[in-house]
């Protein structure tokens, strides 16, 4: 028959089947134990995110790459007011004007993309545009000039007359 000693002080009987005494075992439940292990493993994590960093924002930026392209998708893919369709141009517009006001509203929302990432399309409330249609709409009172009358005083060729 072995002896179960325990591995923390070394002088006590350790239960049946555990790796520690009474003594110890209590110590380990305190709330100053759990403490002091929860800190130890943020160190940990945070020497092994910092030897680490360059992996781990090249993995964040892939991954948001791959999700933006995803949400896109399941936008239509492309502009909805001039059909430009270059990712590299394209953004989340709120149709009603709202996302300040969303996100004043819902702090805990973040980022658009992941928020639409996890949610059912809701084309009631997003749409893509490219991000000149974007800004024009938001200069030009929620209205894109490419939607604007053709002889509005606002275009170039009737400025030129």
């Amino acid at each position: 028959m072995e002896d179960r000693i325990c591995i923390i002080c070394n002088k006590n009987k350790a239960a049946k089947g555990r790796k520690y005494c009474h003594t110890c075992s209590e110590k380990r439940r305190s709330p100053e134990a759990q403490e002091r292990r929860r800190i130890n493993t943020n160190i940990r994590v945070s020497k092994w995110s910092k030897n680490h960093r360059e992996n781990i924002n090249k993995w964040r930026r892939n991954n948001r790459e791959q999700k933006k392209i995803e949400v896109i998708n399941m936008y239509g893919g492309k502009c909805a007011c001039c059909s430009e369709s270059n990712l590299g141009f394209l953004t989340i517009d709120h149709i009603n004007n709202d996302g300040g006001i969303k996100r004043k509203e819902n702090t805990s929302e973040g980022n658009i993309i992941d928020h639409l990432f996890h949610k059912p399309i809701d084309k009631l409330n997003y749409q893509i545009l490219c991000f000149n249609c974007n800004y024009g709409k938001n200069c030009n009172n929620g209205v894109c000039p490419h939607n604007e009358a053709k002889d509005s005083p606002n275009t170039l060729n009737s400025a030129s007359s």
